[in-house]
């Protein structure tokens, strides 16, 4: 017989040691959260089934901090999304990195450009998860998963020029993170060690 404890039941039971709970919400989302990873990996049914096992792990150990601010369902969406771009910014299975790598660096100096495509393509990644999740998810979704503005605006429920606003404003502070993050001018001194033979 099925459990038809609400999502917000069966996590509060989790976390007051019911051993079942978990493992029924889990189950009753998996194809969702299949589905979540699939947008980002395609058919690669490897990556897939290692991005929902890494947001279960999350959703795991961060069940106690639902407060029931959203829903439960709400709440593990942006676990699996965020395990999924964990795992892309780990794997760089996106060939179009290449083009958003090309395309941010087209608005920096010369001298901030990378030598190295590989190094480029880590900061973009690391660049790309500084942003506020509005921008972060309008350029994941037109620059590097290929949506129009239009269709992107669907997924996420706003208007086009909204994405189209975001999608500006997170190119913007992408070409600033990613001058800032240059390893060249990166100081390697730790926060509060001074240099050697230098000043205050």
């Amino acid at each position: 017989m099925a459990d038809e404890r609400s999502d917000e039941s069966l996590l509060r039971a989790h976390n007051s040691g019911d051993p079942q709970a978990l493992a029924v919400l889990l189950k009753r989302y998996e194809g969702w959260h299949r589905g979540i990873a699939r947008k980002r990996f395609g058919a690669n049914d490897e990556l897939v089934a290692d991005a929902v096992q890494e947001a279960w792990l999350g959703i795991y150990r961060k069940a106690e901090t639902f407060r029931g601010e959203a829903k439960v369902s709400t709440w593990m969406y942006r676990i699996v999304d965020n395990a999924c771009i964990d795992l892309l910014r780990k794997e760089m299975v996106r060939p179009q990195l290449h083009l958003v790598s090309d395309q941010i660096q087209e608005s920096i100096p010369d001298e901030a450009r990378f030598e190295e495509q590989s190094d480029a393509q880590i900061t973009v990644f690391a660049a790309l998860y500084k942003l506020p999740d509005e921008q972060r998810d309008a350029i994941l979704l037109t620059d590097i998963e290929g949506f129009s503005e239009e269709e992107a605006a669907k997924k996420l429920g706003v208007a086009a020029g909204t994405i189209k606003s975001r999608r500006s404003r997170g190119r913007a502070k992408l070409a600033e993170l990613l001058a800032d993050l240059n390893p060249k001018n990166m100081d390697p001194t730790p926060p509060g060690v001074r240099h050697i033979g230098g000043g205050e």
